[in-house]
């Protein structure tokens, strides 16, 4: 959605088009921010799991790789709450 499509929104002079039935706008922003954070946590997941990967072919077995590797694993738990409007 481009700045102007928002101010529209915002305005009442507009319906975002992926907007549910009987969805307030209210409804729908939170659910927006909710997607778009979302995958903000996926991307730092993948960021741990490279990170955790280049650790394993460095030093196996490292706190560093545990810990990318659990880092990861949450990231990817909190990006479902997420999604699922739990968190």
């Amino acid at each position: 959605m481009t700045v102007f499509e928002m101010q529209g929104v915002l305005l009442g002079k507009a319906i975002p088009g992926d907007i549910k039935v009987n969805e307030s706008l209210a409804a729908y922003l939170v659910r927006k921010l909710a997607d778009a954070e979302a995958r903000g946590v996926e991307k730092f997941a993948e960021q741990q799991e490279k990170l955790a990967a280049d650790y394993s072919k460095l030093s196996p077995g490292c706190y560093g790789e545990k810990s990318s590797a659990e880092n990861a694993l949450m990231a990817r738990a909190f990006a479902v709450e997420l999604k699922e409007g739990r968190g």
